[in-house]
């Protein structure tokens, strides 16, 4: 009779086995966010973790089918760091390299014109996302006072849109007042500007208090359309195709970023050039318009 020690069923084998090496993948995965561990721990558990997936490569897919909710976590955990590591280094390499916009001294300004941060907006006045990046723009000149100047420059993707931004423009010329309530009402009214058309539009302009004859033929000035072209034409050479895209100085923000997104770049530009000169004419405005 043999009076050895019993072996357990092969099965029991390996549920025993599935089990071990799930906590070690458990315990690599707490370890790996415990900065309290020294390497060396880490590094031994990682090395028992390798050596029994060699000896049991078989037990890989049923331990994930047991610990999904762990797995998944893991990988999720592993995109976002990624993703934050990857906006790390594109930020790094956009302060070292910055773009350079052209201001001229008589394009519309909101904030202070010598704030040490340039906001400059590519946008589409009938992009709902930029409706809401307006907002964040607002919202940033609230609460940086003195700290920021803000250019809106144009990226019409519709024709209509580009009736929009030939209005701005032509109240800019002898109002940036005006062109300013335009923008802001543009902005809040899309809904309105989409179903009313050209009676809607009639309709805004009187409500801020500009003439639509007059913005009608101050459309026809070729200033409005060449500045309009030029925005466009500086969009491609930058290699924006969508609306809204910001330029921080010079640092390019897609899309209608949370308000601490914008905060952060801000705060990371100023530190990298605190000069704040990045754009090619930084000339301050000086022109008599109200």
């Amino acid at each position: 009779m043999f009076f050895g020690r019993t072996r357990r069923p092969w099965n029991e084998r390996r549920s025993a086995m599935v089990r071990f090496v799930s906590c070690l993948i458990l315990a690599a995965v707490l370890l790996g966010g415990c900065a309290a561990k020294s390497p060396q721990s880490r590094e031994a558990l990682r090395e028992e973790l390798r050596e029994a997936l060699r000896e049991n490569p078989d037990l890989v897919l049923e331990v994930l089918q047991e610990n999904k909710v762990a797995v998944l976590q893991t990988v999720e955990e592993g995109a976002r760091e990624r993703r934050a590591q990857e906006q790390a280094e594109r930020l790094k390499q956009a302060l070292a390299n910055p773009l350079k916009p052209e201001i001229a001294a008589d394009r519309p300004m909101l904030g202070t014109p010598d704030a040490p941060v340039t906001i400059v907006a590519y946008s589409d006045f009938l992009c709902p996302y930029c409706g809401r990046a307006a907002l964040n723009v607002h919202r940033l000149l609230d609460r940086h006072p003195g700290e920021v100047r803000f250019f809106f420059k144009h990226l019409p993707l519709h024709p209509e849109s580009m009736e929009l931004a030939e209005i701005f423009e032509a109240l800019a010329l002898k109002s940036d007042a005006l062109a300013w309530k335009f923008h802001d009402l543009a902005f809040s009214s899309r809904d309105r500007l989409e179903s009313g058309g050209e009676e809607a539009i009639r309709a805004m302009l009187k409500e801020i208090g500009a003439d639509p004859a007059r913005v009608a033929r101050d459309r026809k000035d070729p200033r409005v359309a060449a500045r309009i072209a030029r925005d466009v034409e500086e969009a491609a050479a930058f290699n924006v195709d969508g609306t809204p895209t910001f330029l921080i100085n010079g640092v390019l923000v897609a899309g209608a970023v949370p308000l601490e997104d914008m905060e952060s770049v801000m705060a990371a530009a100023q530190a990298a050039n605190p000069s704040g000169t990045i754009c090619k004419d930084c000339a301050k405005k000086k022109s008599g318009k109200k």
